[in-house]
């Protein structure tokens, strides 16, 4: 009897790049079926729609509008109740895109595991802009400068350095301008530096082990600003150069993350102080594996994904016998 092949869906991105075009591809010649999934395009109720026999999710939730989010939430709900395993659980990326509740859930379990050593910088959230203008000019006049991020936000947009009170009072007005907004505040980071003086940080490619589960760090470059400049986004003009070798604090750190948010597979950004201490930024679910990126480091973090997605589909079905005849149950609301 000739086996079935097995289907895998990734869920669709805001935009889909250069990292769903390489994954698709290493899928594939694992002999699996695999396509992006857009839930927008998905006719909820109808039960000839087919579904994968596994997801994995690279979608930023919070990025989408309130319908399109309502249709992913529907997509997550679908796949319970189908029994369909998802790689990149649902409450991991509602937590990893929102930079408040990464850095809250790392900290509980920090604490959980009795680690003292923080490794998040001091970090206020807030829903009042005369709260967020008396703890920005407090760190101002403390430590010389502020950033306020928005929570949810990406690729260097909605991440502000602000200098003085007149930065302040631009960035509050101009920037978080709705009642109810939520601010995120932080400590300024005394970033290192490169050869070249621009400020530099590190992105990790971390994925859990197909065997182990355990996460482990796949790839890893260092991101580099601009002399004179804040970002270290490549979208934003930085450049990558290789990172000779991570070491043992940082990967646990890493792991660190992972098991706090409960991701599977990620990239994790860091930085390091001038006094040589790190500190941990935030984590990226659609994080983009560029050419350049590919070049430096290779693509070894997608045939890690593919080798997970088979495991927890073997494993999902060993262990479930029901998984299959779930597909076939029509789903009838009274």
């Amino acid at each position: 009897m000739e086996k079935t092949r097995q289907h895998i869906g990734i869920l669709k991105h805001e935009k889909i790049g250069y990292a769903e075009e390489l994954l698709l591809e290493i899928l594939k010649t694992t002999g699996a079926i695999a396509n992006i999934i857009n839930p927008c395009d998905i006719v909820f109720g109808d039960n000839t729609e087919q579904f994968p026999d596994i997801v994995l999710a690279r979608c930023e939730l919070s990025s989408f509008s309130d319908m399109a989010l309502s249709a992913y939430l529907t997509y997550f709900g679908e796949c319970l109740g189908r029994g369909i395993p998802v790689v990149n659980s649902r409450e991991f990326l509602l937590r990893g895109q929102d930079k408040y509740l990464t850095h809250q859930a790392l900290h509980n379990h920090m604490v959980g595991i009795g680690i003292t050593d923080d490794i998040n910088p001091p970090t206020w959230f807030v829903h009042n802009k005369e709260q967020a203008y008396a703890i920005a000019l407090g760190e101002i006049s403390n430590m010389g400068s502020v950033v306020l991020k928005h929570p949810c936000s990406g690729r260097g947009e909605g991440v502000y350095l602000v200098r003085n009170e007149e930065e302040l009072v631009t960035v509050l007005s101009g920037f978080f301008a709705n009642a109810n907004q939520p601010i995120l505040i932080q400590r300024t980071i005394q970033k290192e530096t490169n050869e070249q003086g621009g400020y530099r940080d590190m992105r990790l490619w971390v994925c859990r082990d197909h065997e182990t589960d355990e996460p482990q760090v796949v790839g890893a470059f260092y991101r580099n600003a601009e002399p004179g400049k804040f970002h270290t986004n490549i979208c934003r003009g930085s450049c990558v150069s290789r990172m000779e070798k991570v070491d043992d604090r940082l990967a646990y750190y890493a792991k660190l993350v992972m098991d706090a948010t409960q991701g599977d597979v990620a990239g994790l950004d860091f930085v390091k102080d001038m006094d040589g201490k790190y500190w941990f930024e935030e984590v990226n679910i659609a994080f983009e594996t560029s050419p350049e990126a590919v070049r430096l480091v290779g693509a070894e973090i997608w045939y890690k994904v593919a080798r997970l997605l088979r495991a927890r589909m073997h494993f999902h079905t060993a262990n479930s016998p029901i998984v299959n005849f779930c597909h076939k149950i029509p789903i009838v609301i009274h």
